[in-house]
């Protein structure tokens, strides 16, 4: 229990140091926006490739794998259905709101709460993988096709390629 405090402690903490910060006006306007895109485009896809790149594949493709792809598509269909009854009929919402109920925050909070808690973060790995790999390119080549008119082969196979997170 301690460790899921610790790993919590540590969010925590980050959060109100960027509070902090931005309250004493160290950090301001174009800044904010600058340390965004270093988080995004450089720590973030360093951070990955690094569990990634230590993670053991016995682990990373285990039955954890499949147990993740499985509860993605029950709870991702059982959320569309829900929706749907609820009234939602735009397919871009259905999608989304799909997605939020399936989509782990397995980076950001995921990541240090596997660390503190059992000592290494490529227990997580499986759950990045199949986020990172599968579901982000299906779904931004999902949504780029609803936006433009349809779903090109060239679209889906370049998607994982322009966003930092998935090629980290």
């Amino acid at each position: 229990m301690a460790g899921v405090l610790t790993g919590f402690g540590v969010i925590a903490f980050v959060i109100f140091v960027g509070w902090l910060l931005a309250k004493l006006k160290i950090v301001r306007g174009d800044d904010r926006i600058i340390l965004n895109k270093v988080a995004f485009f450089a720590a973030s896809p360093a951070l990955l490739f690094t569990v990634l790149a230590q993670a053991d594949l016995a682990v990373v493709f285990t039955g954890s794998l499949a147990t993740h792809a499985v509860a993605v598509v029950v709870v991702g269909v059982a959320a569309g259905i829900l929706m749907w009854a609820g009234g939602t009929r735009d397919r871009g919402r259905l999608v989304m709101g799909a997605t939020s109920g399936v989509y782990a925050n397995a980076n950001n909070i995921g990541l240090p709460v596997a660390v503190y808690v059992i000592g290494d973060g490529q227990y997580v790995a499986p759950l990045l993988v199949l986020q990172l790999v599968v579901m982000a390119p299906l779904l931004m080549a999902y949504l780029d096709g609803l936006g433009s008119g349809g779903v090109r082969f060239w679209t889906v196979v370049r998607q994982p390629f322009i966003n930092p997170i998935v090629l980290g």
